[in-house]
């Protein structure tokens, strides 16, 4: 239809060039679209994986800022009243002779409150000895933790000790999680 219009023998030369030109560009985007379907297809696989991995990281974050909003919040039954909680050994594992802090979360504490921190010996399943407390004074009552430091005792080569500690304050408790001290 387009050729009848065109009425100059170089005109219709040069329709039919670019007719030429537009079909043989349609089998080459055609060919490609075919590579991409082929390539899309080859990658599905690490796609899926990447998919999973950024699902997980995903996960990761979210878990990271509910800790963060629960800390924010706190983790009292009520505004106020006193609680402690998280008590650990930082770090949980050390070699005879060694400082370790003991810490613990606490909320509703004021300044000058005495928070007792009470060593034990683990010594078996049904036995403990316990060690001289030590006493950390509160003097920041915004402060999300308190702790002390202690050095653990000298031990024979290859011999170990386990260690945990009840912390209280105003007559609230929280045990610890293990030390595991290394001769």
């Amino acid at each position: 239809m387009l050729a009848r219009m065109v009425d100059t023998p170089e005109a219709q030369a040069r329709l039919e060039q670019l007719t030429r030109r537009l079909a043989l560009l349609e089998r080459r985007v055609g060919a490609h679209e075919a590579t991409l379907r082929d390539a899309q297809a080859a990658l599905h696989p690490v796609g899926d994986a990447a998919r999973a991995a950024a699902e997980d990281e995903a996960r990761a974050e979210d878990f990271e800022g509910r800790v963060e909003r629960l800390e924010r919040r706190g983790f009292s039954e009520r505004p106020g009243e006193v609680a402690l909680a998280f008590a650990r050994f930082e770090p949980s594992a050390v070699a005879a002779g060694a400082e370790v802090r003991l810490e613990v979360g606490v909320e509703g504490l004021s300044v000058g409150d005495q928070v007792r921190f009470v060593l034990e010996r683990i010594d078996s399943a049904e036995e403990r000895a316990r060690l001289q407390p030590l006493v950390a004074t509160v003097t920041d009552p915004r402060a999300p933790s308190i702790g002390v430091t202690w050095r653990t005792p000298a031990l024979p080569p290859e011999a170990v000790q386990n260690y945990t500690f009840v912390v209280s304050a105003r007559s609230v408790e929280a045990d610890s999680t293990i030390l595991i001290v290394r001769g």
